[in-house]
């Protein structure tokens, strides 16, 4: 029995499943670790893999005043003759943690322990003891000390740069190059210069250290790079000689104070290219803003009245490199590091022609095509000004692009008139003319371009070209769109740029230089903690101590006070970073500790540590590592400390575990299935979503030595009672199967029900075979031996009535009709009218049935020593709201245009039943000749038929695809006759009969590959084993659609 794939099982078999996985992630998985008032630890902190490790100051050996000896407590009476002392924490760099999503925790704030006894311990510090000197009243909250670790932050605060510097050469080392602070201006980089001039800044944050260096590569500018006559200070270098000293690199890139200007192809994104540092240093530094914390792209846009770049700064990616450089030995030398800009300019931007005379730029060549300077967007205000007041009208410009555009669309080609001298002559021809939607200006020695539509897509990106979209003042929004996708483009272009851009030669400025404040990456991070306790907190009287220190992700306060009792360790349940020391404190004496040995590796014995301890009572060691840190497993919900937690936990499992198990043993066959109370048919006709709860209806019917007008009056009874509902989606069982065993195993029984197949294949009319089986209903055993169900009309004591009910024009091939049929036609009154094919199928029947012997006995053509499964299926149509939709059948006649006929009757219904093609429909087509014999007229052509077969009958395939009418044969092995000891029975679960798979209902699974395999190996081994069809039985026309199958008796 199948699964059907709906969403009620689907849910169901999730449930099963998603029931015993949730308990048993109950009953394992670790509850909330319950260690306030600290906080949960990761697990791989609780299993003791990742617990860093601390640095803790050394006890202090006197209380003498000074900034490191031992303060007696005040604030405690109990507390006489006790010690607190500042406790300085420090960690690795490499061990602090980064925040990113792995690991989330990003600071560490400090607990303090101690213990005397390393068995009890107490809290003496915790989150309010850190961050300043309680015991010094000069000690403002401005001049508190760090309160948490946090990780490396290497930050470097830029300049305002860009414009004229009032900043002397005594302390900017730029100055300190020229002669004087007007000559260091003049060739200072200037940003609205680069504006004018180039559009896009690209910025490149070089990182170098040490001043020397700083020093050094201003002055190979200075007498470098610095052409005759000319005001700008800039170098043709490739990006390996110009950045080749720098220690990290950065870039941004973009639009300077919100001046709109082309886009550069080495931009992406506010950066430059990566393809521009090749075979450079791998660190990176990121360029940022510090307002509103805005990246490279945002670092441009912060400018002052003054067009100056402000508020800018580098931070450094990975800030270990940078701390691991700086400590060691060979670079510890050079010094700090330091950040310094580069501005970075296209070569094809600069023309030999753009020279510069005393000092001030001329009106060559070179400058005379930028259309980027500060005049020509006061200019472009005026122009929109015009258009929208005078023409409605409003243009946007994209500088830099040269957008595509079809000769079809073309509008005029503005070529040596004046309207095509500048861009924004261009821009401004185009808004006058309502026709025009795009203009494209080349250049004044080629031309400008207008066209009638506006296009999006990019043909080059050049600082020559300039394109405007230009139309009403109401499509204002669109054409912005489609400025951003033609921009869009620019990652395309870009990526066409290969590795040789290392190779390739920019021009290079000095932008911004550091002094001795400024410029210099610091670190905003700490790893180094001051923990002041206050003066109620007392560490220990004079002896022996142990010291531990604790770092948590949040800071811990302890609400009841100072000197709260802890669990003894390990810490790794509460503590991310451990670090501990032990020794004597202050006033120790003579004092000494029988646990020394055994908890500090500087006592490895009693022997060596009363030796150590008459050296020196203030010897130190430190706490290893595995006495405080140790594999601790995660508690789970059933083993809480509780034991109320812990019997509620079971209760909660045993009860979910108990309705579990009660729902699944309720969807089990024949446990507490569903069932539904005995209605009439007429209060469950109309809902026949019932029939969705069973996959098939199946009519069994037995025989073993009953006449055949006994088992036709039966198949007739069956195949009429067949259910129909009163619904359109569920008019009936999917499948309706129909079995008949013959338990004696007699040919005649197989022939009469493979002619009966045939008769129900042509889909009879409901009404017919309901008027039958309702005329045969009440028959006597007599009556039935002598009486056929073919007659038509039986003669009883209360009087005539009607038995097979066709109309009088088909009655005349029964029998019992003969000369009596003349002047009968209105004793034959009524009846139901067949189709022609299943009229012919009747008629056969009719002649099987009055040929077979009464018992159905006859030599058998299958061998009877083996059970015989016959399957079929039938075409059965259905009746819904009393209205029968059985298949749509037509005639066609015998004319001279009968092919045309034919053809039109075929496109049209294959046209109205939305069949793909005519050919289509044609191929489901049943055809029958005038005897109900079978006629391939699609597949042979019209030449196989003659007149003498007409009319021709078509039936169509039953309308309801998804139901299905099964018939079934079932013949025991060596019937009960052959086996005189044997008592007669009909329980077909006995030893004499074998148990049907489910695929003896699944037609597509009875035909396979294997059974044929067994069928024709069964048939080499038995030369006595016939085929289903053999020539003696000629009523069996559809012998292709019967699957036998053999079933040796042994199994």
């Amino acid at each position: 029995m199948g699964v059907e794939c709906t969403v009620y099982n689907v849910c169901f078999l999730f449930y099963v499943w998603l029931v015993p996985v949730f308990l048993q992630y109950l009953m394992c998985a670790p509850s909330s670790y319950d260690a306030a008032p600290f906080y949960p630890v990761p697990l791989s902190t609780l299993a003791g893999e990742e617990v860093h490790r601390l640095s803790v100051s050394h006890f202090p050996k006197n209380t003498g005043t000074g900034t490191y000896h031992c303060r007696p407590c005040k604030g405690d009476r109990h507390a006489s003759a006790k010690y607190q002392w500042d406790v300085a924490v420090k960690i690795s760099y490499s061990d602090l943690p980064n925040h990113d999503i792995k690991n989330p925790i990003s600071t560490l704030y400090p607990v303090i322990f101690v213990s005397s006894d390393f068995r009890a311990w107490r809290v003496v510090a915790d989150a309010n003891d850190v961050g300043g000197n309680q015991h010094d009243p000069e000690d403002s909250k401005e001049d508190a000390g760090t309160t948490h670790m946090s990780a490396p932050l290497l930050v470097a605060n830029l300049k305002e740069f860009g414009c004229s510097s009032a900043e002397k050469g005594d302390t900017d080392p730029f100055a300190s190059q020229f002669p004087s602070h007007s000559q260091a201006n003049f060739y200072r980089w200037k940003l609205m210069n680069h504006v004018s001039e180039h559009g896009t800044v690209n910025l490149v944050a070089c990182v170098i250290q040490g001043m020397s260096e700083v020093l050094q590569l201003i002055h190979e500018y200075k007498h470098g790079c610095i052409a005759h006559g000319e005001g700008e200070m800039k170098c043709h270098y490739t990006p390996k000689q110009a950045l080749g000293r720098c220690f990290a690199l950065g870039s941004a890139c973009g639009m300077a104070c919100n001046i709109f200007s082309s886009h550069s192809p080495q931009c992406d994104d506010g950066e430059l290219i990566p393809e521009i540092f090749e075979g450079l240093t791998p660190r990176r530094v990121r360029v940022k803003t510090s307002i509103a914390g805005g990246g490279a792209a945002e670092s441009l846009t912060s400018c002052s009245k003054g067009l100056c770049i402000q508020n800018m700064y580098l931070e450094a990616v990975n800030p270990l490199e940078f701390l691991q450089t700086q400590h060691d030995a060979k670079d510890s030398e050079k010094g700090s590091f330091y950040a310094v800009m580069f501005a970075m300019s296209s070569s094809s931007v600069f023309k030999k022609g753009n020279k510069h005379h005393n000092g001030k730029p001329g009106h060559g060549e070179g400058s005379s095509h930028n259309e980027g300077s500060l005049a020509h967007h006061k200019h472009l205000e005026d122009v929109h000004s015009i258009l929208k007041h005078e023409h409605g009208r409003v243009c946007v410009e994209l500088p830099g692009v040269r957008l595509a555009g079809a000769h079809t669309n073309s509008l005029a080609s503005l070529e040596g008139t004046s309207e095509a001298s500048t861009s924004l002559k261009c821009t401004a021809e185009c808004g006058a003319r309502k026709a025009c939607a795009q203009a494209v200006f080349a250049g004044p020695r080629v031309g400008c371009y207008l066209f009638k539509v506006g296009a999006i897509t990019v043909t080059e990106f050049s600082d020559k070209f300039n394109s405007s979209y230009c139309g009403p003042m109401q499509q204002e929004h669109i054409m912005v769109a489609m400025l951003r996708q033609a921009y869009a483009q620019r990652a395309q272009i870009r990526r066409r740029l290969t590795s040789a851009n290392a190779e390739h030669h920019y021009y290079w400025q000095i932008a911004h230089v550091p002094n001795g404040t400024i410029g210099i990456f610091k670190d905003m991070g700490t790893d180094t903690v001051q923990v002041t306790p206050k003066n109620g907190s007392c560490f220990a009287a004079p002896g022996f101590i142990y010291m531990v220190a604790c770092m948590t992700a949040k800071p811990v306060y302890f609400i009841g006070g100072h000197n709260g009792k802890l669990h003894p360790p390990p810490f790794n349940d509460r503590c991310l970073a451990l670090g501990g020391i032990c020794g004597a404190c202050c006033g120790s004496g003579s004092k000494t500790s029988h646990d020394a040995a055994d908890n500090c590796p500087e006592f490895t014995s009693h022997h060596l540590r009363a030796r150590r301890l008459r050296d020196s009572i203030y010897k130190e060691g430190t706490i290893e590592t595995r006495k405080l840190v140790d594999r601790i497993e995660p508690r789970r919900s059933a083993t809480q400390r509780s034991q109320a937690s812990r019997v509620f936990f079971h209760l909660f499992i045993f009860f979910i575990a108990m309705s579990f198990t009660a729902t699944f043993l309720s969807k089990l066959p024949g446990n507490f299935t569903d069932f539904y109370p005995m209605h009439t048919w007429d209060e469950i006709c109309t809902h026949g979503y019932l029939l969705e709860k069973f996959g098939c209806a199946v009519s069994c019917g037995c025989s073993a030595g009953e006449n055949k007008t006994t088992i036709l009056r039966n198949w007739v009874g069956k195949i009429a009672a067949r259910p129909h509902f009163q619904d359109h989606v569920f008019p009936s069982f999917s499948k309706w199967v129909d079995m008949f065993c013959d338990e004696g195993h007699r040919e005649g029984a197989r022939i009469l029900w493979a002619a009966w197949t045939d008769f129900l294949d042509t889909d009879p009319s409901a009404e017919f075979l309901e008027q039958w089986s309702i005329a045969l209903r009440d028959m006597t055993w007599d009556q039935a031996t002598v009486r056929s169900p073919f007659d038509l009309r039986w003669s009883d004591e209360g009087g005539t009535r009607r038995i097979l009910p066709v109309v009088f024009e088909q009655s005349a091939c029964f029998q019992g009709m003969g000369e009596e049929r003349e002047g009968e036609e209105d004793a034959l009154e009524g009846g139901v009218l067949l189709e022609q094919d299943s009229h012919a199928k009747l008629v056969a029947l009719f002649e099987v049935f009055r040929h077979l012997p009464g018992d159905l006995c006859m030599e058998s053509a299958l061998p009877t020593a083996e059970d015989v499964v016959l399957t079929r299926s039938v075409r059965m149509c259905l009746r819904v709201d009393g209205v029968s939709s059985t298949s749509f059948c037509f005639q066609v006649a015998f004319t001279r245009n009968w092919r045309n006929e034919l053809s039109r009757k075929t496109t049209d219904r294959a046209k109205n039943l939305c069949f793909g093609s005519t050919e289509a429909y044609e191929k489901k087509l049943a055809v029958t000749d005038r005897s109900g014999r079978p006629v391939a007229l699609f597949s042979r052509g019209f030449d196989c038929v003659s007149e003498s077969m007409f009319p021709l009958h078509f039936r169509e395939p039953p309308s309801r695809q998804d139901r299905q009418v099964i018939m079934i044969y079932c013949a025991r092995a060596k019937p009960e006759k052959q086996h005189g000891g044997v008592a007669k029975t009909r329980d077909l679960d006995k030893y004499l009969w074998a148990c049907l798979r489910p695929e003896a209902v699944n037609l597509t699974a009875m035909g396979g590959s294997s059974r044929k395999k067994r069928q024709q190996q069964q048939n080499n081994n038995n030369d006595n084993t016939n085929s289903i069809n053999n020539s003696n039985n000629s009523n069996n026309n559809n012998s292709n659609n019967t699957t036998a199958t053999t079933t040796n008796n042994n199994n």
